[in-house]
């Protein structure tokens, strides 16, 4: 958990590749997020698919969305 911030790079810099994931993020969302947060579940290796995905506006987290991650 992070101090409540609508700022995605900030939301992510903690963890081990944060400063990737935060950049990718950042492209979807430069003005930052609609509703500030102050905790990420970070999900590696997620192959996600936008034409197989049903999003449920009622689930208890967002999606941010899928970024690349080089984890070597």
């Amino acid at each position: 958990m992070v101090e409540t911030t609508t700022d995605v790079e900030a939301l992510v810099e903690p963890f081990s590749e944060g400063v990737t994931i935060g950049e990718g993020l950042k492209e979807f969302f430069p003005q930052g997020l609609e509703k500030p947060c102050n905790a990420a579940i970070l999900v590696y290796n997620y192959k996600y698919d936008p034409e197989e995905s049903i999003p449920n506006p009622n689930a208890p987290v967002t999606f941010l969305g899928s970024v690349p991650c080089d984890l070597d």
